[in-house]
């Protein structure tokens, strides 16, 4: 699976027949085109098929998602 945004893509391992817990392992992108609070979409592609979704934009200043966020400020 690739996750990209618009100058950033990543690739992402999926084992056979399984899932992949992003809370547990994230991905991170390294550019974001706003800033936090703001939502952004992603292009996901899988086996020659893709889809666009929408997601939020985070840096950790939020406490309910510092959990979820690798080097999240206090």
């Amino acid at each position: 699976m690739v996750l990209a945004d618009s100058d950033e893509q990543v690739r992402v391992k999926i084992p056979a027949n399984g899932n992949r817990e992003f809370d547990q392992t994230p991905v991170i992108l390294n550019s974001a085109p706003e800033g936090p609070g703001a939502r952004a979409d992603l292009t996901v592609r899988v086996k020659g098929q893709e889809t666009t979704i929408n997601v939020p934009i985070e840096n950790g200043t939020s406490d309910q998602y510092q959990p979820y966020i690798p080097f999240a400020s206090p």
